[in-house]
């Protein structure tokens, strides 16, 4: 399944912040998330002001790195917030999922 995003200047501008803080991933890295069989994605919180719910993807990307994508479907796009790799608990539930 082709998954289509949605990238404007105001979400790509925060992945620019992203890569500046130290992250070092791209707009391919993050989209190739969604292409992981084995995937997570669980609501993450509905947005106060917009109205819109928010989803958490935890995925391997093509840098062989787990990343956690926060995002919304917005007329049928997927529409990226925020990434950052992976730790923790939610990095051994992924772990966990995939050998089962």
């Amino acid at each position: 399944m082709a998954y289509q995003f949605e990238w404007d200047s105001g979400n790509l501008s925060k992945l620019e912040l992203v890569r500046k803080s130290g992250r070092l991933i791209y707009r391919e890295e993050i989209e190739s998330v969604f292409t992981d069989p084995n995937r997570l994605i669980n609501k993450s919180y509905l947005d106060p002001i917009s109205g819109e719910q928010r989803y958490i993807a935890i995925g391997n990307s093509n840098q062989n790195q787990v990343l956690s994508v926060v995002f919304v479907v917005r007329n049928g796009k997927i529409r990226v917030f925020n990434v950052w790799r992976t730790k923790g608990a939610k990095l051994k539930t992924y772990h966990e999922k995939r050998t089962n």
